[in-house]
């Protein structure tokens, strides 16, 4: 149910996503001391080690020292659920500098990599949006300055579809052209399309959600991405981007309601950045670098 964009904002690109899952699972943001690139990510875990989340324990975001960002929606194929564990990410943060980079990693590990879109930026400017089967990659720029990526593959066939979002990924989507298409565009904009509500509040009778910003009853957005190359950042916040339940989610949380800034160039250790409820570890309270006035 993953929503990702990306827009340039000024010299370089900015990228997001919401981060959508089942509430039974858990997203915290972790961080790594490598060679040449520290690195923070986002770990996904599912309180159940069976889980059939075949995304659980990969990161599927992160940002590194060098200002190279990902972000990842899950689009299905069949056998997914017995994919390797996705350790590649932590390689491609460690390693890589640059967009062309990662796609050369991503290439090599095809086959194991996890099926789905793959939306890049670094700090050199340059961004691209990846269709990634067992089979095929798929390489998609903008020079018109927007990328969006939901649940389905644009242009690489679909075998089949799953539960997780794409019957409303073409829906969100086409919300977040519209969103990008507004403009003057900035960063708090970002933040505001990530809390976008677009359900007419017909939220509460399924079990995810259509918006953005999604508050489905048993599924919806778990934590928010704001991916900053050129400032190395990675913006965090847990739970729904909005910051207020609506009361009908099970089981509810208690979500910050605004982005923090965390600083890849200031990681000088491994450990977690915040813990599975949401609090601040010591590791997060050193890289902690803004916080966004919501005043």
């Amino acid at each position: 149910m993953c929503t990702l964009l990306g827009r340039v904002l000024g010299p370089a690109w900015v990228i997001a996503s919401s981060s959508d899952d089942p509430y039974v699972v858990s997203n915290q943001l972790v961080c790594a001391a490598r060679a040449p690139y520290s690195y923070i990510g986002v770990r996904v875990l599912a309180a159940d080690p069976g889980s059939p989340v075949p995304w659980n324990h990969m990161l599927t975001r992160g940002i590194n020292a060098a200002g190279l960002a990902y972000t990842y929606a899950y689009v299905h194929e069949p056998g997914n659920e017995h994919a390797p564990e996705q350790r590649w990410p932590e390689a491609m943060l460690a390693q890589c500098e640059s967009v062309e980079d990662a796609i050369a990693v991503i290439r090599r590990h095809l086959g194991a990599v996890l099926s789905g879109n793959y939306l890049l930026a670094d700090a050199a400017g340059d961004a691209a949006a990846l269709e990634v089967s067992r089979t095929a990659l798929r390489v998609t720029r903008d020079p018109g300055g927007t990328l969006v990526c939901t649940n389905v593959w644009p242009t690489l066939e679909m075998a089949v579809s799953d539960r997780w979002g794409a019957e409303t990924a073409r829906d969100r989507s086409a919300r977040v052209g519209c969103l990008l298409a507004e403009g003057p565009f900035d960063l708090p904009a970002i933040f505001h399309a990530m809390r976008d509500h677009s359900d007419g509040g017909g939220d509460a009778e399924r079990p995810y959600g259509v918006s953005i910003c999604n508050h489905g009853r048993r599924e919806g957005t778990i934590s928010g991405e704001v991916l900053d190359p050129r400032h190395r950042e990675l913006w965090w916040t847990y739970g729904w981007p909005c910051g207020e339940p609506r009361g009908y989610e099970a089981p509810s949380r208690a979500p910050w309601g605004r982005y923090l800034a965390f600083g890849a160039d200031r990681v000088r250790g491994d450990g977690p950045v915040t813990t599975l409820d949401g609090h601040l570890t010591s590791f997060g309270v050193r890289l902690l670098s803004r916080a966004e006035d919501r005043a």
